[in-house]
């Protein structure tokens, strides 16, 4: 699906200015680091592999609406979609902002965990410099110090969890699909951190985790497809492709992905988020008529196998904050 494909589907209405987009929170983060690590932060997106251009811009990479802005996905009434200021407009922008500057941090550390670039010294300054806005970011955000600080370091210690576990099974070169399932929300677990921040801060924990399994489930759709995508790179870097080491052909791996993501629109239906539901099944939709060659049947059948063995990890409650933690 290409860029201009994505943008023509029926997506429900967007926030509009003058909340900050992706691009604009990162020049904002660049024009306030140290002068020395401002010439690698403008060329970040390329120098991390993201974008082919020099001049490339993390939006050119982060496609997708929720991704890009998922705090405005976890609240009823988003400020500007009559055109109306609201007190929500000032509470969106620190949310987004911290969303926005975890991303700018999680990219960079995941790459270099990954083995997707090299790394340097300046690459691995610039990464810490990252961390530290994204702290003091959630922090803002939040205006509670404790409650910020809680949530980057279980969703620090999950992203270790989650990377030693995917590292360890493709080099056993096998993982069940619970395993796998679990792996990949953990690894990806920072990516909901603001947007879950928000619904704790207003006094509604039981919603964050709602809204995580929504989106955990939607990312591990994600992740199929990127499996799939990325079997070559794995087998060369690791020495296993994912769908090796589940034991399953790509053809049903990438089946599985519209699955996952209709699965989810029905979990964000179940835990009121509206607008997230209708973007997921709108992407769900899109998907459905991705295939490989092969059986058509067999995929499917392989498919559906898949996700009722990673189950328990999907329909059973996230784990608790803190677990992770040292």
């Amino acid at each position: 699906m290409t860029g201009g494909e994505i943008a023509a589907l029926p997506w429900p209405a967007a926030a509009p200015e003058p909340l900050p987009s992706m691009n604009q929170s990162f020049r904002q983060l660049v024009a306030a680091l140290p002068r020395a690590a401002r010439p690698l932060a403008r060329r970040l997106p390329h120098r991390l592999g993201l974008t082919a251009a020099r001049d490339g811009q993390f939006e050119d990479f982060v496609t997708f609406e929720p991704n890009r802005n998922l705090p405005d996905f976890a609240v009823a009434g988003v400020a500007g979609v009559t055109g109306a200021v609201s007190p929500d407009s000032e509470l969106l922008r620190r949310f987004r902002r911290a969303h926005h500057y975890g991303a700018f941090f999680w990219l960079v550390r995941d790459r270099l965990a990954d083995d997707q670039t090299a790394p340097d010294r300046e690459l691995e300054q610039l990464g810490d410099l990252l961390f530290q806005h994204w702290a003091l970011a959630m922090e803002e955000a939040a205006r509670d110090v404790e409650l910020a600080r809680a949530v980057i370091g279980d969703a620090t210690a999950r992203w270790r969890v989650g990377t030693a576990d995917e590292k360890r099974a493709l080099r056993d070169r096998t993982i069940t699909p619970a395993y796998h399932a679990a792996t990949v929300t953990r690894k990806l677990d920072w990516i909901t951190s603001a947007a879950r921040m928000l619904l704790a801060a207003a006094g509604e924990p039981e919603r964050a985790r709602l809204f995580q399994r929504a989106y955990d489930c939607f990312l591990l759709g994600l992740q199929c497809i990127d499996d799939v995508s990325d079997e070559a790179e794995d087998r060369t870097l690791r020495g296993c492709s994912v769908p090796e080491a589940l034991g399953c052909s790509p053809g049903a791996l990438l089946r599985a992905a519209p699955k996952l993501v209709s699965r989810a629109a029905g979990l964000a239906s179940e835990g009121g988020f509206a607008r997230l539901a209708a973007w997921m099944s709108t992407f769900s939709r899109a998907i459905e008529a991705w295939r490989l060659e092969g059986d058509p049947v067999a995929h499917e059948m392989e498919a559906i196998a898949l996700i009722g063995q990673m189950g328990a990890d999907l329909d059973g409650p996230p784990d608790q904050p803190g677990d992770y933690l040292s």
